[in-house]
């Protein structure tokens, strides 16, 4: 399926708040697509309705196909997995047990892990750089380590489709960097769809194949990063003045503040 997700008409409301007001998006399949826009534009209400972390609002959300409602929590769950801005628990889990939740989905009740389950949850924290740390109470962690550990639960996952909201929030450069260039790779080495919440526009710039800006709570520009990442359209959105120059590296235009 070229577009396993779409999305017509998205309205939903806090409080009877507006908060999405009629959002439109087709994310293709095995994309890394990045949603940008400022604080309150309706981002992260619009992947929690894609995670169903909030009751559907208004419109059509379709995945595969097939309605969103209609999946049950455990299907889901096999074809979406999440890192949400912050992960609280009251439970002293090992990050080794954290990771291991997201084999979950895959597993009938009472059965218990398997040599693969094991090594998938293996893979994923040594690919986070968290494989030393899988004996430490998550609650130990640093809040940037806490959000590897839980980035590694998703890709222990499976999932067809990576859900990240501002996954790289709480991690420092390098981590940035590390993070970025892993979810990256997902899309070419694994066909994941990828669609990540990031407000450092370069970032958005350099790894994505696709972008969609909001303002206001519905889509203001959609495209190639090149297309939609432009001076007049931050100048709107943002309400700041920057200049675009030509990454020295890469090629690709970079956003500077002015």
């Amino acid at each position: 399926m070229e577009f396993p997700i779409l999305v017509e008409g998205l309205h939903f409301a806090y409080s009877k708040t507006p908060v999405l007001n009629g959002v439109d998006m087709r994310i293709r399949k095995g994309s890394f697509t990045t949603i940008v826009g400022p604080n309150g534009s309706g981002k992260s209400t619009f992947v929690k309705n894609l995670t169903r972390m909030v009751h559907s609002g208004k419109g059509v959300v379709t995945v595969n196909g097939r309605d969103l409602a209609s999946y049950s929590h455990k299907e889901l769950s096999k074809v979406i997995a999440s890192v949400p801005q912050v992960t609280a628990t009251e439970f002293d889990f090992s990050s080794h047990e954290m990771v291991m939740m997201g084999r979950y989905p895959h597993l009938r009740r009472f059965q218990p892990e398997s040599d693969l389950d094991h090594k998938i949850v293996e893979d994923a924290m040594r690919a986070t750089g968290v494989w030393e740390m899988r004996d430490f109470p998550i609650n130990s962690l640093s809040g940037g380590e806490q959000q590897r550990v839980i980035i590694a639960r998703a890709i222990a996952q499976e999932p067809e489709i990576l859900v990240l909201d501002e996954p790289i929030a709480h991690l420092d450069l390098h981590h940035q960097i590390e993070l970025m260039r892993l979810t990256r790779k997902l899309t070419k080495e694994r066909g994941i769809t990828v669609v990540a919440i990031l407000h450092d526009l370069n970032f958005a710039i350099e790894f994505s194949d696709y972008v969609f800006m909001m303002k206001d709570g519905r889509v203001y520009k959609e495209g190639p990063p090149a297309n939609v990442i432009k001076e007049e359209y931050i100048k709107d959105v943002y309400a700041v003045d920057v200049t675009l120059i030509v990454n020295p590296v890469t090629g690709n235009p970079h956003v500077i503040p002015r």
